[in-house]
């Protein structure tokens, strides 16, 4: 088998929907806040990624920040995506407006 393609890999995880755990997709709007949160654009497979399933936890617990929170647990560091950038990724400094 080839390399699968971004489209593929999005309808294999669409497809084992039952393995996930979600707030559901993002929207438009939804994703540029978040992208006005962090202070950059979001790459364009991470985009189509939170577009079409949303953040959560994937398969086996593999946790994917987007831009709402998913309670599972009752420990939790991070809520979202742009918690987790300024506090672990993203460097001191200004940020975007949303």
């Amino acid at each position: 088998m080839g390399r699968m393609t971004l489209d593929e890999i999005l309808g294999q995880f669409a497809r084992d929907g039952n393995y996930h755990f979600t707030n559901g997709p993002a929207t438009a709007v939804e994703l540029r806040e978040l992208e006005g949160a962090v202070g950059r654009p979001l790459p364009d497979s991470f985009r189509a990624f939170l577009n079409r399933l949303g953040g959560g936890l994937f398969y086996a617990g593999h946790e994917i920040f987007g831009p709402h929170r998913v309670m599972v647990h009752d420990i939790s560091t991070y809520s979202d995506l742009p918690s987790f950038l300024e506090a672990v990724v993203l460097p001191p400094g200004p940020r975007a407006d949303p």
